[in-house]
């Protein structure tokens, strides 16, 4: 099954054989919403999110995004149903929100649940050691906005020419030319993420993040000489514990 509205109605036939009434909402308007399924006064938002290929995930804002519609919509529960992965953040809003999440596989027709339970992902080591003492807002007057103007090099060799820096973000020219315009929430994202888990990936950033940000994001944190970039799977890393010098 390689539709997506195929899917969210191979969901709702799936809600159907349990027992409920459903209904395949409009591709606009409905908010996250894909399939209301209903029961004995029970009324449940079902969004549906075919990435069989496992070229993308669920992440968290799209839990957040579903939670909002359960209320708009007067829903009992949110079940978030998708044929791929959950990023591990999504996992962990989940249980915070208290909604569902659910693998329905269409070739074997069967469903799992996953388990939200955080314990199941990765150790990410102890936090103590990974903290800094620097603030994001630090490293980005020290070490980012120092970059305008210069042109940097990344660990593949790739170029990106630095035209501006302010609190908003940064102006790239890339190497193929382009004028880029990178926001500064993708940086917030990933220092934020770093500090919590040690290390993040690029496909992470373009997990999070639409419009293919994640080179741009990398290539700038490769010149922080507090983080190192390693390839295979390209991801930045906190180098180690240091103080900032002005």
């Amino acid at each position: 099954m390689k539709s997506t509205i195929g899917y969210e109605h191979f969901v709702a036939k799936y809600f159907e054989d349990l027992g409920y009434s459903t209904e395949v909402t409009n591709s606009t308007g409905d908010y996250g919403v894909d399939v209301f399924a209903k029961k004995e006064g029970e009324k449940i938002a079902i969004q549906a999110k075919h990435y069989a290929n496992g070229s993308r995930k669920v992440n968290r804002r799209m839990i957040m995004e579903l939670h909002g519609a359960k209320d708009l919509f007067y829903c009992n529960r949110a079940i978030l149903v998708t044929s791929g992965n959950f990023l591990p953040d999504a996992i962990e809003i989940a249980n915070k929100l208290g909604m569902e999440l659910m693998q329905l596989k269409f070739k074997e027709g069967k469903t799992f649940k996953i388990e939200n339970d955080l314990e199941s992902l990765a150790n990410v080591g102890n936090l103590e050691e990974l903290e800094m003492e620097n603030s994001f807002q630090e490293i980005w007057e020290n070490y980012v906005v120092s970059l305008s103007g210069k042109t940097i090099t990344g660990i593949t060799g790739l170029e990106n020419k630095i035209i501006a820096v302010d609190r908003t973000g940064i102006t790239r020219l890339t190497s193929k030319g382009k004028m880029n315009e990178i926001p500064i929430e993708p940086f917030q994202w990933t220092y934020k993420r770093i500090i919590e888990r040690g290390s993040v990936s690029r496909d992470e950033i373009n997990q999070e993040f639409e419009g293919r940000l994640s080179s741009g994001v990398v290539l700038v944190f490769n010149n922080i000489p507090l983080y190192t970039v390693t390839k295979d799977p390209l991801t930045i890393r906190l180098k180690k514990r240091e103080t900032i010098k002005g």
